[in-house]
């Protein structure tokens, strides 16, 4: 993955890398994460579903090189939790870096975002 991250990182000043927050193996891609960002490549780092995941990729992105964090909010919800708890926390855990990262309200659905109060 680091290698097709830096090829792709490399087609322009407008390209964000989706990284997935965790591989086929089903670990997690923090340290990734953290060598991509240290070396400027700018992330979307996708398929975020807990605030602990949230946490954890925040804590590897480079304040200084703008991102993407990315929650599945709508399969949250679909496993019958309410999202926008997790995604409220999310906001503030993103404050940090308010310049370089962006939360991102991915996979939505229309139940949730009425229940948001957002439609």
């Amino acid at each position: 993955m680091e290698r097709q991250a830096q090829e792709i990182a490399s087609w322009g000043e407008n390209v964000y890398v989706k990284i997935p927050v965790t591989n086929t193996k089903k670990e997690g891609c923090y340290p990734l994460v953290e060598k991509l960002a240290s070396q400027k490549v700018k992330l979307n780092i996708t398929a975020l579903m807990t605030l602990c995941q949230v946490r954890d990729v925040v804590a590897a992105l480079n304040p200084e090189v703008p991102s993407y964090v990315s929650v599945f909010a709508g399969r949250i919800a679909d496993t019958g939790r309410d999202p926008l708890p997790l995604m409220t926390e999310a906001v503030d855990l993103l404050k940090v870096s308010p310049a370089a990262a962006e939360l991102i309200w991915a996979s939505p659905r229309e139940g949730v975002i009425k229940s948001a109060g957002i439609v």
